[in-house]
């Protein structure tokens, strides 16, 4: 039973369509395998019509043909077929590995978007580039290995009929080869722990220089983090060094056995089994095609072992992945809002092993009547507006939209929302394409200016050289105080019932932040708000007020 439900798991991880195509790769080792044991006739007919042999030494059916002309056009054929079987294999081994990369990073994009509290950006980034492709890699490889293994397994049952003893003295042979290969492989799985972690090691430090460039050129740290990144991939590369020459040898080394084993074969073959000389032939050629599977799978089992640990940790994220999803929040009952009042009853929430950061917390947001929240840094304001919004769940307490339970109506409430925080986000686009970002309503230029003209923006917009249709980049040519208004914009535009100012004013200077207060005070009539601000200049907008 728990073998079964294992089964289970590792068949949600890997997902139906890959799962499917693995189940494919079964199929085509046995294809491979047909046309390897085709060549046998066709190798028989190929000598006879070239008058090295008589028929009786032959082992063709009856109705095979056996003219120069018809075997050439066979032979043709033969190569035509074995073409394909290799078009499938590496068709196939491809297919495989870019959809399990896609449902991988589907996954990852799911889930860090569901729930971003529990996954860090250097973790999310790490899996989504090195840790899954090297899962991707593994997966290739496992394809790979189930067609060779396919191959090999009735490659051996045809040897066996053709020349059972040749053949089990050679499997026995065989056998013995892989006993310091076994042992060579838990050298190579080491290694691809080091290398592993050596990439996790300078994913970190590259994102810890996009995070913090300003601190590291001002402190003339740059050459120190280039030199530890540097070392890195200096401990990653001499450990894939390492590894190459155990798999390389793991690869090759198989193919020489082999080649050794065909002599030995030939000898006790003549000697003690009496088998005869064209039977021989046919034998060898598939014995040569075994080993060279055998060494094939060796060489895949050595890039799987590389790969290992990047899957088992893929696996294990998937373990949490799923989790979550188990508990992940179902649509709610459609619900439309002509206002937002919120009710908050004795609301408690503590972060995992640590203490309370809300503890039997009550208040109410009115239409109206402005909430301004205060606090010390570290208070819990950022959290609580998580709790309000449902990103974040209360430990106990009740949170109530218009009397009735958030958790019921939390996927209804993003339309009538309202967000601006401390930091403005602004994506690669024009102008227009960021006020309007995320909000599905019409709206006019016309209202949009009006809006740009509420933040105290419009000559500034107006003034660009294409106006709306400017392109914002990364480092805009807007200042972080226009980029925060701008934010500010596009939280209007939205006409949202429940509005949300977390320090949104923090990068204004005096002047503009007494304009947007003017501006609040005239729609704060129309509108739920909640204002967290250190400052004291929203003090006389407040109608009520929230010390944490």
């Amino acid at each position: 039973m728990l073998v079964f439900e294992r089964y289970k798991k590792f068949k949600r991880f890997l997902g139906p369509r890959v799962f499917t195509l693995l189940l494919f790769s079964i199929g085509v080792g046995m294809f491979w395998f047909a046309i390897e044991a085709a060549f046998v006739y066709v190798l028989q007919g190929f000598i006879f019509s070239l008058k090295i042999t008589s028929i009786e030494n032959l082992f063709l059916p009856d109705w095979y043909p056996t003219s120069l002309k018809a075997t050439s056009i066979i032979l043709v054929v033969y190569g035509l077929f074995r073409s394909m079987g290799r078009f499938f294999l590496l068709h196939l081994t491809n297919l495989t590995q870019q959809a399990f990369l896609r449902t991988q990073r589907e996954r990852l994009l799911h889930y860090m978007f569901h729930n971003f509290s529990s996954i860090s950006p250097n973790e999310a980034i790490s899996i989504f580039t090195e840790i899954i492709t090297q899962s991707g890699s593994f997966v290739y490889y496992c394809s790979q290995l189930v067609i060779v293994l396919t191959t090999a397994f009735f490659l051996s049952l045809l040897g066996l009929k053709l020349a059972f003893w040749e053949m089990v003295t050679g499997i026995l042979f065989l056998s013995a080869v892989f006993i310091p290969i076994r042992f060579l492989s838990r050298r190579i799985s080491t290694y691809g722990k080091e290398i592993t972690s050596q990439w996790e090691k300078t994913n970190k430090t590259l994102l810890f220089g996009f995070k913090n460039f300003f601190f590291i050129k001002l402190h003339g740290l740059i050459n120190q983090e280039v030199d530890r990144g540097t070392k890195g991939l200096k401990n990653a590369e001499e450990n894939f060094r390492k590894y190459s020459l155990l798999a390389s040898f793991n690869g090759a080394f198989p193919q020489f056995a082999g080649i050794f084993l065909v002599s030995v074969l030939t000898l006790l073959g003549i000697h003690f089994f009496q088998t005869p000389g064209v039977k021989l032939i046919s034998f060898f050629y598939l014995f040569i095609r075994m080993t060279h599977a055998v060494s094939d799978s060796s060489n895949t089992l050595s890039y799987m072992r590389l790969t290992l640990p990047g899957f088992k940790k893929l696996y294990a994220w998937h373990e949490k992945a799923m989790a979550f999803a188990q508990n992940e929040i179902t649509p709610s009952k459609k619900v439309e809002f002509e206002k937002i009042e919120i009710d908050v009853s004795n609301l408690n929430f503590a972060y995992a092993d640590q203490t309370p950061v809300i503890s039997n917390l009550s208040f109410s947001i009115k239409k109206g009547e402005p909430l301004l929240i205060k606090g010390p840094s570290g208070a819990g304001k950022s959290t609580l507006l998580s709790l309000l919004t449902g990103i974040l769940i209360p430990n106990s307490g009740q949170i109530k939209y218009n009397g009735m339970d958030l958790k019921d109506i939390q996927t209804n409430l993003p339309p009538y929302l309202g967000y601006v925080g401390p930091e403005p986000y602004l994506f690669e686009g024009t102008v227009r394409e960021n006020l309007l970002y995320g909000n599905k309503n019409k709206i006019s230029d016309e209202v949009i200016w009006e809006s740009l003209k509420l933040v105290q923006l419009f000559s500034t917009i107006n003034n660009l050289e294409h106006k709306l249709d400017e392109n914002l980049h990364e480092y805009t040519q807007l200042s972080t105080g226009q980029k925060q208004r701008l934010a500010m914009a596009r939280a209007l535009l939205r006409n949202p019932k429940f509005l949300i100012l977390d320090e949104a004013t923090a990068n204004l200077d005096p002047q503009t932040e007494l304009g947007i207060i003017q501006a609040l005070d005239q729609i704060k009539d129309s509108v739920s708000l909640v204002i967290i601000s250190h400052k004291d200049n929203f003090d006389n907008l407040a109608t009520n007020r929230l010390q944490l």
